[in-house]
């Protein structure tokens, strides 16, 4: 990890502790003949997770999912449908998810590497380590 992805982590992890924020957030499983899509965000936990971001007033979770994923990786997807919703709290922020599953469109993806560290596919029998929670918890959900 480069000192600006350093500096990044530690200003949110500032700002966590002293504002204890409450975030409404929309966690995206998009799949891809067999393969979902993982991603490190900059600024947060060295693990992977599933795209996504925070659910603007008035907006749907479907249609938060499809923004978040367009903005952080030009990617489009179909079929999306909530999946559950999910409370986390870790490092001071407690988050309410809701979780997405869709499809996408292709394969292939141009991150913005202001926000996200990587972007890569995986099987579901050859994941990466760590794992977040909401990650695992989808995974899980999948395999069941």
């Amino acid at each position: 990890m480069g000192v600006y992805h350093r500096l990044v982590r530690i200003g949110f992890l500032l700002h966590n502790f002293l504002r204890r924020p409450q975030l409404y957030r929309v966690r995206c499983a998009i799949f891809y003949q067999g393969e979902i899509l993982l991603v490190r965000h900059v600024g947060g936990a060295n693990e992977w997770s599933l795209p996504g971001g925070g659910i603007h007033r008035n907006e749907t979770p479907i249609i938060a999912a499809e923004r978040e994923v367009w903005e952080e990786l030009k990617l489009t997807v179909s079929n999306l449908r909530e999946l559950e919703h999910m409370r986390v709290t870790h490092k001071y922020v407690t988050t309410d998810n809701v979780l997405v599953r869709g499809e996408a469109t292709m394969r292939k993806l141009r991150r913005r590497k202001w926000e996200l560290q990587a972007a890569e596919w995986f099987t579901l029998d050859d994941l990466p380590t760590p794992l977040s929670p909401t990650a695992k918890r989808v995974i899980d959900i999948t395999k069941s």
